[in-house]
């Protein structure tokens, strides 16, 4: 969305009067207020010209992104006294891990049902130990590993079962545990690299485990803010609000920083689902998340661009994802048009001059309509065409209807609108369309069958003027 926004350059003085030239006489005041706002008029704002040019830079922003590869980062082998010391290490974590497990295990009741979408408590067998230090991925130091996985354990107890039927209170409690074994991870790790060429920023599993501790609270404060104005209908504590955008902002930051040395998969793997496009889909999420508690432009505008920033990686990651991943960026833009279109101040968007929020919205709504077509595309070329993809484009496209100035491009929407249901009538014709679809094509009709009919009326009495 870069670039968009109308900037004042400071640096362009106003035109000044030549002081030698013989000008008529005229009130100095006068002179300084029509110069001024002769320099502040705001060009005229072309409509359909600004939406065909922003057609071309989303169509080729689709374009790359569909044919880009993400940058490959080779994956670090370990030698063998690294593997000893690890294994080392490991060996030493194991212990706690079992006598964590036995803690909570006799203390806490068994998960049921409720705790189903938590995994189970981590046990870390030869198997696992095995799997951890075949994908280690980078240098081995014993102190800092070994504070990073103390507090990995802790982050994976944090989003157990064991841990889960205890309340989200005692998930916070382990993820302030990880976060500080985390840290004491990351001094020692400075402290063993001061000596050395190596930078802390290519240990890309000290900032990627710090990322998921911080994405993990952030779930859980976005939940706890969700749940208290679901139940008593009341905004939460400012506190709770500036958590969960800490958390996010944390967890954001720590992502970037580790997933630019990121290992790419083996080519072993490279038919497995991506590891790495499955950390940029679960930032995505965190954001996503985010984006509901957000109340201001500026925020809705940021975190909506970081929104599809990762979106877009998860693709380049794994070109699998393509259709799901346009419907999410779609439905990203839309929201963001349709909050600013339910903003209180929108009618002042447009009169007297169009402003960049106003802008803003009719590119969201226009950038929406984009990849929801190109997502039913996608769809219909991997023959996964679902009713779904149709409603998508069919809000993307009343929502571009309800930004426009002109009558004509309202119009032109409008009928495209139409043209979608009319589509999804015909491609699925035994699913139950949203009244409100059917309502609007109507409309549509009725006011083409009203226009067509003035239109027969004047060229009949053109013709027979008595």
């Amino acid at each position: 969305m870069k670039g968009r926004l109308p900037m004042n350059d400071p640096s362009t003085p106003l035109l000044e009067p030549d002081v030698d030239a013989q000008d008529p006489v005229v009130e100095p005041a006068a002179f300084t207020r029509d110069l001024v706002e002769d320099r502040l008029q705001p060009p005229p704002y072309n409509e359909r010209q600004t939406l065909a040019e922003h057609s071309l830079e989303l169509e080729s922003r689709i374009q790359r992104t569909f044919s880009e590869n993400a940058p490959r980062v080779d994956w670090y082998k370990l030698s063998d006294s690294e593997r000893a010391t690890l294994w080392q290490n490991m060996r030493r974590v194991r212990a706690d891990v079992h006598q964590l497990r036995l803690v909570l295990i006799l203390t806490g009741r068994p998960p049921d049902e409720r705790e189903r979408d938590h995994p189970a408590a981590p046990d870390w067998d030869d198997n696992f130990l095995q799997w951890l230090c075949n994908n280690w991925g980078q240098h081995v130091h014993s102190e800092p590993d070994y504070y990073f996985l103390r507090a990995l354990i802790l982050y994976q107890f944090s989003r157990s079962n064991l841990v889960a039927i205890r309340g989200s209170r005692r998930e916070k409690e382990y993820l302030r545990m990880a976060l500080i074994q985390a840290q004491e991870a990351n001094l020692a790790l400075t402290a063993a690299l001061r000596k050395s060429d190596d930078r802390v920023g290519n240990y890309w599993r000290y900032h990627m485990l710090t990322s998921k501790i911080h994405q993990a609270m952030a779930r859980l404060l976005i939940e706890e803010i969700q749940d208290h104005e679901r139940t008593l209908g009341t905004k939460a504590s400012d506190q709770l609000y500036d958590e969960a955008r800490e958390s996010a902002v944390e967890a954001l930051n720590s992502f970037h920083r580790g997933i630019q040395c990121y290992p790419s998969p083996p080519l072993r793997s490279q038919n497995q689902d991506s590891v790495k496009a499955e950390e940029w889909a679960s930032m995505a999420n965190v954001a996503q998340a985010y984006l509901r508690t957000t109340s201001d432009f500026q925020s809705r505008l940021t975190w909506t661009q970081h929104l599809i920033t990762l979106v877009t990686g998860a693709i380049r990651e794994d070109k699998a994802r393509w259709v799901p991943s346009l419907e999410t960026i779609a439905k990203a833009f839309n929201d963001f048009a349709y909050w600013i279109h339910s903003h209180p101040e929108r009618p002042l968007m447009v009169f007297p001059d169009v402003t960049p929020m106003f802008k803003e919205m009719q590119f969201s709504a226009l950038a929406g309509l984009i990849y929801a077509r190109s997502t039913l595309d996608a769809a219909m070329q991997s023959d996964t065409c679902l009713p779904h993809h149709y409603c998508l484009i069919i809000e993307c496209a009343l929502m571009m209807a309800l930004t426009c100035i002109s009558r004509k491009l309202l119009d032109e929407y409008s009928q495209e609108t139409a043209h979608w249901v009319r589509q999804l009538q015909n491609s699925f014709p035994f699913y139950d369309i949203d009244p409100w679809y059917l309502q609007t094509v109507r409309n549509i009709q009725a006011k083409e069958n009203a226009t067509e009919e003035i239109r027969q009326s004047r060229e009949k009495a053109r013709l027979d003027p008595k």
